[in-house]
């Protein structure tokens, strides 16, 4: 016979799943907090327990392994600095505006992004928005560069996609003083200019006929558009 009690619905008490929620936030900010100062090297269940104020055990209970509590850090560091810069842009302005709110968010969250494009877990977590973003930045620009050749949209997205990234904003911060706000304006300013590049190359390619770049030999040039005439 069947116990009455078995049938009935557990329940969950709303309460008691916010307390979980909020312990397990506790130790990705301890996590936070300790890459601010230190290599990923230093993270370990010991510390990470002593910077939270609870036990190993409860580290344990949220996260079984080591791995696995460095994999929900990087997954939260993407989110909240990688977010914004996978939406859909349509304007050059839009795509510049996400590097420059890139930029100042890698400010904000400085010592898990440096963790981010230091190790190779962090590397492996970042494939896939970086794909993502890269795939925003390919529809954008097929919409914005009509007319200039494929290998140079593909390597106007490049240049993008690099110099609105966490590395290029780490060596603007390390080796040319600029904070986040300072840097974003650089690689911003840059991605303007390599744009407009783009567009103008391609307009003077259209000038000559029938060829993208300018011949050679000036002479037949000539003699071919008063020929035309």
């Amino acid at each position: 016979m069947m116990n009455d009690d078995s049938a009935k619905p557990r329940y969950h008490s709303p309460l008691r799943g916010r307390q979980k929620e909020q312990t397990r936030d506790l130790i990705l900010d301890a996590v936070d907090t300790i890459l601010r100062g230190a290599p990923v090297s230093e993270v370990t269940i010991a510390a990470v327990a002593r910077q939270a104020g609870v036990t190993e055990r409860t580290i344990y209970r949220h996260f079984p392994t080591r791995e696995d509590l460095l994999d929900a850090v990087w997954r939260r560091a993407l989110h909240a600095v990688g977010g914004g810069q996978t939406q859909q842009a349509e304007t050059l302005e839009e795509i510049l505006d996400l590097a420059r709110a890139a930029y100042e968010n890698f400010d904000a969250k400085a010592g898990i992004v440096r963790a981010l494009i230091a190790t190779p877990d962090g590397v492996d977590a970042s494939k896939q928005p970086e794909e993502a973003r890269l795939a925003m930045l390919r529809a954008a620009y097929a919409g914005l560069l009509g007319g200039v050749p494929e290998d140079e949209v593909n390597a106007v997205v490049t240049a993008t996609h690099v110099l609105s990234g966490a590395s290029a904003w780490s060596h603007l911060r390390d080796y040319c003083g600029l904070d986040g706000a300072e840097g974003g304006k650089a690689a911003a300013l840059a991605i303007e200019l390599i744009v407009e590049g783009a567009k103008a190359r391609a307009s003077a390619a259209r000038g000559w006929p029938q060829q993208t770049k300018k011949p050679r030999d000036l002479r037949g040039w000539i003699s071919h558009r008063l020929l035309d005439q």
